[in-house]
């Protein structure tokens, strides 16, 4: 028996307090006799499950049993609970069913107590189908293709040999060996369009020691940001504790990490007038060409 049909049969004992050998072999299709042989090995392994003859008789488990009692600590009965909450998050297929039926077996009540939205990545039907595709290119080592937009706003045409999904700072990333490249990149996937499977398979690859998904994203810089008062909400939104100072007249001063690129010069117009200065004076004097050039197309039109 397979430890799959193992944990759907004690499922299936747990849902109800007595069964019919009929209505299992009903539902796995097959004989009442493969059944009985199934009771027998969840028998020998400790399980008590038991079987009453006569009108009414069926199989039953005893009276109170949970799965984790026999198996696993309430630690590890957790950790379980709580990654198949988070891969529910992802708008993966059928784990919304698998959470139930394994809370079910180990009897734990408190199923919700984590919630978890990875929204928009997943939020549509389309972003779902590139979801599935990408886990199995993962696990089955099959060659992607796709056109990528890069920081600078150039599309280019990619093949890759995908190695893991990545969530970080409210993003999904792919990190794949890059063909065009000869290296290994960390691609963000809201700028993967036309996403392909190819028929190649690929024998992945050694991670050199010491590489970091991190340095793949872009190259960074240390900014420092004065803001105001007001900009409280955002502050501590989006930046460590470390990286905070408040000063006497209540503004922030905020030293981080950024990439470089404009997605950063975008990043800090979103502060608008709650920007009261930054550094260093390049980036500062990048944000006024920038300022300059909307003004005069706004006056323009």
């Amino acid at each position: 028996m397979s430890l799959h049909r193992q944990f759907e049969l004690i499922y299936l004992l747990l849902e109800k307090p007595m069964i019919t050998a009929q209505e299992l072999a009903e539902h796995f299709e097959v004989s009442t006799r493969t059944i009985y042989r199934d009771i027998d090995v969840l028998s020998s392994t400790g399980i008590p499950v038991y079987t009453t003859r006569g009108q009414g008789g069926g199989i039953s488990l005893l009276e109170g049993y949970t799965l984790h009692a026999a198996l696993l600590s309430n630690a590890e009965r957790e950790n379980i609970l709580t990654g198949l909450q988070t891969l529910e998050a992802t708008g993966l297929p059928y784990t919304k069913e698998l959470l139930k039926k394994i809370s079910t077996l180990f009897q734990y009540k408190k199923e919700n107590w984590l919630s978890i939205d990875f929204s928009p990545w997943g939020s549509s039907e389309e972003n779902r189908e590139s979801f599935l595709q990408l886990k199995k290119a993962i696990l089955e080592s099959i060659v992607l293709r796709y056109l990528y937009v890069n920081n600078k706003g150039e599309q280019n045409s990619r093949e890759v040999e995908p190695i893991q999904l990545l969530f970080k700072h409210r993003f999904w990333y792919l990190f794949a060996y890059c063909r065009l490249k000869n290296d290994f990149r960390m691609f963000k996937l809201s700028r993967i369009h036309h996403l392909q499977m190819t028929s190649d398979k690929f024998e992945p690859k050694v991670i050199p020691s010491g590489t970091e998904y991190t340095t793949h994203l872009a190259e960074t810089i240390l900014v420092t940001l004065h803001l105001s008062p007001k900009a409280s909400y955002r502050v501590y939104d989006e930046f460590k504790p470390s990286d905070i100072h408040q000063e006497v007249d209540g503004s922030y001063t905020v030293s981080a990490t950024f990439p470089i690129g404009s997605w950063l010069e975008d990043y800090l117009f979103t502060f608008s007038d709650l920007l009261l200065d930054v550094q260093p004076m390049d980036l500062k004097q990048k944000l006024h060409e920038k300022a300059a050039i909307m003004t005069r197309q706004l006056l323009d039109k």
